[in-house]
């Protein structure tokens, strides 16, 4: 069994429309509650989760995320949800290895990736940053930033692939047509191979 994030995006919004006040069967210790939480499905520990979680009961959304986890290994979104706390934490190193267990769950999910490319620009990790927004850009292209086609771009042109690197400046804008970098990183490219009427359209 497994709930995807776009899923869960729709109990999370649900859960903003209700007050904060968990539901009684999880705080109750006594052993008829222990008999019902085993009948608890991967809906009911997101839902309650997320109801904590948007009313910054943190302590209780993760406890009720990991208890998720260890009955249904393969909800992706709780997963999700604690690699968010912990990075939040600033606990880059757990908060990583949570986003990168969600993804592998649902490779399909850009906020997954999303979420891992963001550690890795923080961590000036040069050849993962690259590795994560290739693989951005090859499952999601109508979701690539200017800022993944900056860096993809760099990248294509210090390898001396000018003309990949010219590609990923063009889409970044295409995107935003005032992106400042891609037009300078165009222009000097251009003035690379002395095209100075082009290098000075794009300056």
């Amino acid at each position: 069994m497994r709930l995807s994030y776009q899923r869960t995006l729709g109990i999370a919004t649900a859960v903003l429309l209700h007050i904060c006040i968990p539901f009684q069967t999880f705080g109750q210790t006594s052993p008829e509650s222990r008999q019902t939480e085993v009948s608890l499905t991967a809906d009911d520990y997101i839902l309650e989760a997320a109801r904590s979680y948007s009313c910054a009961d943190i302590e209780r959304a993760e406890s009720l995320f990991k208890q998720a986890v260890s009955k249904y290994p393969d909800l992706d979104a709780a997963w999700y949800y604690l690699g968010l706390i912990n990075q939040t934490r600033g606990d880059s190193k757990t908060a990583e290895d949570f986003f990168s267990k969600a993804a592998s769950l649902d490779s399909t999910n850009f906020w997954y990736l999303a979420s891992l490319a963001g550690l890795y620009l923080n961590s000036n990790d040069e050849s993962r940053i690259i590795t994560i927004c290739q693989t951005i850009h090859d499952r999601f292209p109508r979701k690539t930033t200017p800022q993944i086609h900056m860096i993809l771009g760099d990248y294509q042109k210090s390898s001396g692939k000018d003309s990949l690197a010219l590609m990923h400046y063009k889409d970044a804008l295409r995107i935003n047509s005032s992106y400042t970098p891609a037009h300078f990183s165009i222009a000097e490219i251009y003035r690379g191979q002395g095209n100075y009427f082009l290098y000075f359209r794009h300056m």
